[in-house]
């Protein structure tokens, strides 16, 4: 966690504490919506493969940026 920033983990496993970290499993838009009531009014979604999907097929990403990161083997 960042002191700076409010985190908001994705997990079934809610019952997890740490300061400035949200621990949960609500929809997106319950999320983004609490996040708007905080005072929030922009969100970076870092995250896999699943989070991104949540919020992509509920229509809530706005932008996308895209970092390739080259591998050697």
């Amino acid at each position: 966690a960042m002191p700076e920033r409010w985190s908001i983990v994705l997990t079934h496993d809610t019952k997890q504490e740490m300061d400035n970290v949200w621990f949960t499993e609500d929809k997106p838009e319950d999320i983004l919506k609490r996040i708007e009531e905080k005072g929030y009014k922009e969100v970076s979604l870092i995250g896999g493969g699943m989070a991104n999907s949540l919020f992509m097929n509920a229509g809530l990403v706005t932008d996308l940026y895209i970092t390739i990161n080259p591998t050697i083997f």
